[in-house]
């Protein structure tokens, strides 16, 4: 039996990782992300720019969309693809906005990971959804 390549092991780090998030288990999914992570959002949005640590972009993601959001996002993957230390997964996230928008997000994120851990990432997304739900809140 042949040792496991470094894109399967990277797939199912990120695949373990969301299952969490849409479990509930966000300490888990946080987990995965390392440290001094390096974290892009695209687009111009009060959340894009780059992030250079995971309690940046977690402390964001938090005060910002938890302002905002009458629910958590439960998120679902599409689609996961992995090339060595590449992982490229297609999702979505659902919820409902305290405003009344039903948040219904589509993503592709472009992960590097190293040691088992997301050291980059870029998060492509509808922007015009994002500015949307934070415009009227």
């Amino acid at each position: 039996m042949s040792e496991e390549t470094t894109g399967a092991r990277n797939k199912a780090t990120v695949s373990a990782a969301i299952a969490a998030w849409a479990a509930g288990d966000v300490t888990t999914y946080a987990a995965v992300y390392a440290e001094d992570l390096k974290w892009t959002i695209i687009g111009s949005t009060p959340i894009s720019g780059t992030y250079e640590s995971r309690a940046a972009l977690f402390s964001t993601m938090r005060s910002v969309l938890g302002d905002v959001m009458a629910e958590p996002l439960t998120p679902e993957v599409l689609g996961i693809v992995a090339e060595d230390e590449w992982v490229y997964v297609r999702l979505r996230s659902c919820a409902k906005a305290k405003n009344g928008i039903q948040y219904d997000q589509r993503y592709c994120w472009a992960l590097r990971l190293s040691d088992d851990l997301i050291v980059e990432g870029t998060a492509y997304m509808d922007t015009a959804l994002v500015d949307a739900v934070l415009a009227v809140s």
